[in-house]
C-alpha cells in the first residue's frame, strides 16, 4: 500500500485560509492575531483553546455556511480518484477546520483525515471548545501517526501542500509535490512543482511515483 497526503486550504479547496476568512467575518480577526503572536510559535494548542474561547455562545450557522460554499480544486477528483486506482491511501492532513475535512471525507472519499475540530453544542452555538488534532507547526507529527496506523513507510508517501507547514510533512514522503506554492524559499524545497489552477498535472506525477 502507498499513500497519498494533503494539506486542505489552498490545495483540496480554493481559499488560502479558512480560519482568517472565519475570524473576519466573525470580526475577531484583531484579537485573533494578537492570540497568534503570542502563542502561534510556542504553544499551538494553547492558540486553539483561547481562540475557540472568543466565540463561545456564538451561533455556529456562518461557520457551517462557509463549510458547504467552500469550492474543489480543479484536479482534485481525478487525482484522487486515480491514487484509489493504484492502490493509494489518501489522506488530509489540516491545522484547518475538522467539518471541512470530513466534507472532503465523505464527498471524495478520502480514507482518513486529522483537523481541528471547534465544539459545537446542541443548541447549534459554539461550546468554547477546539480538539487540536494537528500542530501547524508539527504537521509532520500528525503524518507519522496516520502513517503508522496505515502501515505505510516514507518511501510510499506522496505529500501535496503549498506552504511551509507542509514541508514537515514532505520530510517524511518519498515524493512531494508542492501546488501554487507563493512563497519562493518554500517552492524550492519540493521535490515537484504544479502551477496553475488544477491538480490534474499531479496525476503524472503520482504514476512516476510507483
Amino acid at each position: 500500500m502507498k499513500l497519498l497526503v494533503f494539506d486542505m486550504d489552498g490545495v483540496v479547496f480554493r481559499g488560502a485560509n479558512f480560519w482568517l476568512e472565519f475570524h473576519h467575518r466573525m470580526g475577531t480577526a484583531e484579537a485573533a492575531l494578537d492570540l497568534w503572536r503570542r502563542f502561534g510559535a510556542s504553544d499551538y494548542t494553547r492558540l486553539g483553546e483561547l481562540t475557540a474561547a472568543l466565540w463561545k455562545g456564538r451561533p455556529s450557522a456562518e461557520y457551517f455556511r462557509m463549510i458547504d460554499r467552500r469550492t474543489y480544486f480543479d484536479g482534485v477528483r481525478e487525482l484522487i480518484a486515480h491514487a484509489k486506482r493504484s492502490s493509494y491511501r489518501t489522506a488530509i492532513i489540516t491545522s484547518g477546520a475538522w467539518h471541512l475535512a470530513r466534507r472532503a471525507h465523505e464527498e471524495l472519499g478520502v480514507d482518513a483525515f486529522r483537523a481541528n475540530r471547534l465544539g459545537v453544542g446542541d443548541d447549534g452555538a459554539f461550546d468554547g471548545t477546539v480538539r487540536v488534532e494537528v500542530d501547524d507547526n508539527y504537521k509532520d507529527r500528525a503524518l507519522e501517526k496516520v502513517q503508522a496506523e496505515l502501515g505505510i513507510d516514507r518511501r510510499g508517501t506522496v505529500v501535496v501542500g503549498d506552504t511551509k507547514s507542509d514541508l514537515q510533512m514532505a520530510s517524511l514522503a518519498g515524493t512531494s509535490i508542492g501546488f501554487q506554492v507563493r512563497d519562493e524559499a518554500a517552492r524550492d524545497l519540493f521535490g515537484h512543482v504544479v502551477e496553475g489552477r488544477s491538480l490534474k498535472p499531479a496525476i503524472s506525477l503520482i504514476s512516476e511515483a510507483g
